[in-house]
Parts: structure tokens; C-alpha cells; sequence
């Protein structure tokens, strides 16, 4: 891939550092902290392809950072479903 995203030195480690920062995984673990930790990295997914797909100037590269995105949006609302379908339980 002949592509460059600006700061690239900072883009992945900045979002990661942040999720990471902001997960609070601790044992012992129910099904909730997997399902919530789950829901967490499916944000820090999409904040990091929004990222990308704003600062990338090649379009073939965006269009595949913008199908990531598209894909876990969508993942991420069905994990939302199921979790609030289990909390119902």
C-alpha cells in the first residue's frame, strides 16, 4: 500500500494508549466485563478507522478503512442488541 496517514508515529498508539487506559478488566471476570470489555474495543476500532479514513489521501486505501468501519459499526450494534437482550434476562 502506497499510503500515508500524517503523525503516523502517534495515530495508533495515541487511540491504543486511551482504550487501553479506559479498560478496567479485573478477576474474577462474569459475562458482563467480557461483554462490556468487548463493546470498548469496538469503540476504540471505530475511533481509530474514523481516524483513518479522515486522514488518508488515497482513496482505495480509505475505501477499505471505511468498509472496516462500516463493518464494526455494525458488529458493534449487534453486540449492543445481545448484551441488552441478556440484561433482560
Amino acid at each position: 500500500m502506497h499510503a500515508w496517514v500524517k503523525y503516523v508515529p502517534w495515530l495508533p498508539t495515541d487511540i491504543y494508549c486511551e482504550c487501553r487506559k479506559n479498560l478496567h478488566l479485573q478477576p474474577p471476570l462474569v459475562t458482563y466485563n467480557v461483554l462490556d470489555a468487548a463493546l470498548h474495543f469496538d469503540d476504540c476500532l471505530i475511533s481509530f478507522y474514523t481516524t483513518l479514513v479522515q486522514e488518508i489521501d488515497n482513496e482505495r486505501v480509505g475505501e477499505v478503512f471505511s468498509n472496516l468501519l462500516r463493518v464494526t459499526k455494525k458488529h458493534e450494534m449487534n453486540l449492543a442488541r445481545d448484551v441488552s437482550w441478556l440484561h433482560d434476562l
